[in-house]
């Protein structure tokens, strides 16, 4: 699991290299991930990237 409190992987596979917790007029929250396929187990076919907002998403004007 990678969070902003945890930003790598066990096995450095998938870093989170960006978070921005708070929105500005041009631009809302914003998160950048870094993913090294090459480092992945062979055994893994899928990747999840799961949301969570104190905000109800519906709200959410600009996600992308």
């Amino acid at each position: 699991m990678v969070f902003y409190n945890q930003p790598t992987s066990l096995c450095g596979q998938i870093k989170l290299n960006h978070y921005e917790s708070q929105p500005t007029v041009n631009k809302g929250i914003q998160a950048e991930f870094e993913i090294n396929l090459s480092k992945l187990a062979t055994n893994i076919d899928s990747l999840f990237f799961v949301l969570s907002a104190d905000t109800p998403l519906n709200q959410i004007q600009s996600l992308e």
